[in-house]
C-alpha cells in the first residue's frame, strides 16, 4: 500500500515542505496533508535556537555554517533555499523575525492558512505528543510496535549543522595541506 502524505506544518528543526503544500496537493490530489502543530512559545524557542540562530545568531553556529558554504556548494544552495523559504519576500517570516511575538504570530497565521486551504477530509492537525495513533488512523495504516522516533531535536540539529561544518572544513583543510 502506498500512502501519499504532504507536510504543511512549520518545522520543528527542519522539514521543508510547508511553503509548497498547495502545489503538492495539486500534484498529488489523493494525498493527505499533515499539519504538525506545537505550543507556540515552545516552538518559537526551538526554532530560534536552531534555524533562526543558524541564519542570524551571534554564536559560532552561523560562523561555521557560513564557512562551510564557502567550500561546499550543496550547503551553500541549502542555505540560500532556507533564506528564500523563511526570510525572503515570499518566505514564511517575511514580515519580520526579530522578536518571539513576530515569529509566533506568523507561525499561527500559517497554521490558520493551511486549515482554510485544505479540505477537512484531507487534513490532520497533529501534535507529535499525540503519538502514532491519530497519525496512523488518518493514514489508514497499522500502529508500529516501535515508539515514535524523536530524531529532530535541538541537539541533533546542532550536530548536523556544526558537526557537519567541522567535518567538511577539516576534510577540506586536510586536502588542501596534502597537495
Amino acid at each position: 500500500m502506498t500512502v501519499e502524505l504532504i507536510g504543511a506544518g512549520l518545522p520543528r528543526t527542519g522539514t521543508l515542505t510547508q511553503n509548497f503544500y498547495r502545489e503538492l496537493m495539486e500534484a498529488y490530489p489523493e494525498a493527505k496533508v499533515l499539519l504538525s502543530v506545537r505550543e507556540p512559545e515552545s516552538w518559537e524557542r526551538s526554532f530560534r535556537d536552531t534555524i533562526w540562530t543558524m541564519s542570524f545568531g551571534d554564536s559560532v553556529m552561523p560562523l561555521l555554517s557560513n564557512a562551510r558554504a564557502e567550500i561546499d556548494p550543496v550547503w551553500k544552495r541549502y542555505l540560500a533555499f532556507v533564506y528564500r523559504m523563511f526570510w525572503g519576500p515570499q518566505g514564511t517570516f517575511a514580515q519580520g523575525n526579530e522578536t518571539p511575538a513576530q515569529l509566533i504570530e506568523q507561525m499561527e497565521r500559517h497554521s490558520e492558512e493551511v486549515k482554510r486551504a485544505v479540505p477537512p477530509e484531507r487534513l490532520l492537525v497533529w501534535e507529535v505528543t499525540e503519538g502514532w495513533e491519530p497519525l496512523c488512523a488518518f493514514l489508514g495504516v497499522d500502529v508500529p510496535e516501535e515508539p515514535l522516533p524523536h530524531a529532530n531535536d535541538r541537539e541533533t540539529f546542532l550536530d548536523r549543522v556544526m558537526g557537519g561544518a567541522l567535518d567538511k572544513l577539516q576534510s577540506w583543510y586536510g586536502e588542501r595541506t596534502t597537495v
